[in-house]
């Protein structure tokens, strides 16, 4: 398993592998055992899952998952429970893959491997173990990319606009929104969002590119003010990560009226 990154969020996330290739007589695998190095604590992580594969490439829509471990443990042996017995047909190889869940508050720049797996951790109904194994390479836990909301809609009344959105599913603190009237915003939000102060008064949020910040939040049905009639007004919403120190935040549509 190369060196790599997983990032705060994701669910299926590879962090080792092996193969049992089985020689003289069909065998049974009934229990793993892994142990995990590094800096990641037992909230960093969701679970552990351990997959058998027919190949050495991993799928979570088609392999097997035989065990799940959850909550888990801090780096150390890491015992998978309540394991499916999976047979390994003489002549033929078994690839197993463990991942990784991580939730949204996973903390950046902890990092997890897996040490080489030994007989030791594996265990049969039937059959004999023998062999080596490599230690998989460390990864590190990096920023979750938020994504766009869904549905965004303006509708128009005297003076006002009346905003909707579906949040963004995923990993994400708030959603920013800027207003400009007559071309759309050519801002970037940088940082955490602390800079930016909302106001839904139309003009009076802080400035943002050509616009201004009308809402900072998580809550849709907000209803923008003091604006001017038969003139367009162009809404960005933009979805941001605070955690991440650097806010990531993505343009996802132009509404006017």
């Amino acid at each position: 398993m190369p060196v790599g990154n997983i990032a705060q969020g994701s669910t299926n996330n590879v962090i080792y592998q092996f193969d049992l290739a089985v020689t003289t007589a069909d065998a049974v695998l009934n229990g793993v055992t892994i142990n995990t190095l590094g800096t990641y604590t037992a909230a960093d992580i969701t679970n552990f899952k351990c997959w058998y594969s027919t190949d050495a490439v991993f799928s979570a829509g088609t392999d097997v998952v035989l065990s799940t471990l959850a909550p888990v443990a801090v780096a150390g042996p890491q015992v998978f429970p309540a394991f499916v017995n999976q047979l390994i047909a003489d002549g033929a190889t078994g690839y197993f893959f463990i991942t990784a869940d991580l939730p949204c508050s996973s903390t950046l720049a902890n990092d997890i491997s897996v040490d080489a797996i030994t007989t030791a951790d594996i265990s049969f109904v039937s059959g004999n173990e023998s062999g080596t194994a490599f230690a998989g390479g460390l990864q590190t836990i990096i920023a979750a990319i938020p994504v766009d909301v869904t549905v965004p809609a303006a509708s128009a009344g005297n003076t006002v606009s009346y905003l909707t959105w579906v949040n963004p599913a995923g990993c994400y603190d708030e959603v920013l929104i800027v207003a400009r009237d007559g071309v759309a915003n050519d801002g970037v939000p940088v940082g955490d969002g602390t800079a930016y102060t909302p106001n839904l008064v139309f003009g009076t949020g802080t400035a943002l590119g050509n616009g201004f910040v009308v809402y900072k939040g998580n809550v849709s049905g907000q209803t923008v003010t003091n604006l001017v009639n038969r003139i367009n007004i162009f809404i960005n919403s933009l979805p941001g990560k605070a955690a991440t120190g650097v806010q990531a935040l993505k343009l996802v549509q132009h509404l006017h009226w």
